[in-house]
């Protein structure tokens, strides 16, 4: 980390040539504002983020490799899918650990996971000793839950909490947003008892089974993509952007280029300027060249003043793609555009939203 509490980049310490090159906290492939900075998803020794910046690519890595896991298995305890998030994203989705996590061989998992203590060149890096061992004590956190002997549900201002009890000490608080969070979150906990809500900040055991309250949901989580049958100037498709009943119109892909595909479709390779391909995406942050608000600025050519970046949960060979303003007169190289007034209205609906679904229809 500079002086200034920037991050720059590093090489890796377990490969004799040091690549892939790092950045920020274990990122070695831009998909946020190291995209929107550089231009490319690739990251040299010479880059630099802010630490804001470096937190909005890390929470754009754990959404995609959180994805995967749940994936591969989606009966994991929290514990078991914490740590082994946390693994996918260090030793990548490719490692027979995933075969494990697929065939649910829960137990070899555990077994080998402390055998992932090598770098590129075999040496055993106690940077991964100490990794694998913390993620050790996540997957076995379970023993952790049995503790608890009853839950407190909490309402602070606007936010809500479950918090796992062993008699008055708090073994374990999370905090949920929707009714399906809240109800995978007590599946965690089936030997605990009784059940507590209070509106504020507990302070004493309350006896007694209280039914449990509808948690508020402000705005919907995800948002589609979809065609229309309209060709605008310079032969691109009129697409919609759809979030609850809000629809805004954008545009994906350049005009000569309006073919929409699958992923796996062979001819969905880097550098063929078509629209963004079908399939579901992590919607990041809102990030600004300037302060927020301010359109005068521009992140490049064709980019403008804001980027919202979208991370595919699926193979793809075609890199990053984001949501940003219509500055260029042919569209976009795959990204989502938007003129800028329908962009203004879009931006305060993603606060909430976590997943943006491109339906084609191919």
């Amino acid at each position: 980390m500079l002086p200034n509490g920037d991050c720059k980049g590093y090489p890796d310490p377990g490969t004799a040539s040091g690549k892939p090159y790092t950045i920020g906290w274990g990122t070695t492939q831009y998909r946020t504002a190291g995209l929107a900075k550089y231009g490319r998803t690739y990251v040299l020794l010479s880059d630099t983020l802010t630490e804001k910046q470096a937190d909005a690519e890390f929470q754009a890595a754990v959404a995609v490799y959180a994805a995967i896991v749940n994936r591969l298995n989606p009966s994991l305890t929290q514990g078991q899918f914490d740590a082994a998030v946390s693994f996918v994203y260090n030793a990548g989705p490719g490692t027979k650990q995933s075969d494990r996590l697929k065939n649910n061989d829960l137990k070899g998992f555990e077994v080998m996971l402390a055998a992932y203590n090598k770098g590129g060149d075999g040496k055993v890096l106690q940077g991964l000793v100490n990794r694998r061992a913390a993620e050790l004590a996540l997957w076995r956190g379970t023993e952790e839950m049995a503790k608890v002997g009853w839950l407190a549900l909490t309402r602070r201002g606007d936010k809500y909490y479950l918090t796992g009890m062993d008699g008055d000490t708090a073994v374990k608080q999370h905090e949920f947003k929707t009714t399906a969070e809240l109800i995978s979150l007590l599946r965690q906990y089936p030997e605990a008892g009784t059940t507590v809500v209070t509106k504020e900040e507990w302070t004493a055991p309350v006896n007694g089974l209280v039914e449990l309250p509808e948690p508020p949901i402000s705005q919907p989580t995800s948002a589609t993509l979809i065609r229309t049958t309209t060709k605008l100037p310079n032969n691109l498709t009129q697409l919609l952007f759809r979030i609850g009943d809000q629809v805004i119109p954008c545009v994906s892909g350049q005009g000569h280029a309006q073919h929409f595909r699958k992923p796996t479709d062979p001819r969905s390779v880097p550098g063929n300027m078509e629209p963004i391909p079908q399939g579901r995406y992590i919607v990041g942050s809102v990030e600004w060249k300037g302060r927020p608000g301010d359109w005068s600025q521009s992140f490049g050519p064709g980019l403008g003043p804001v980027w919202v970046g979208l991370s595919a949960t699926f193979s793809d060979d075609r890199g990053s793609f984001g949501i940003h303003r219509d500055d260029g007169p042919v569209g976009s190289a795959g990204c989502v555009v938007f003129k800028q007034v329908d962009l203004e209205k879009l931006l305060p609906l993603l606060k909430n939203v976590r997943y943006l679904d491109v339906q084609w229809g191919v």
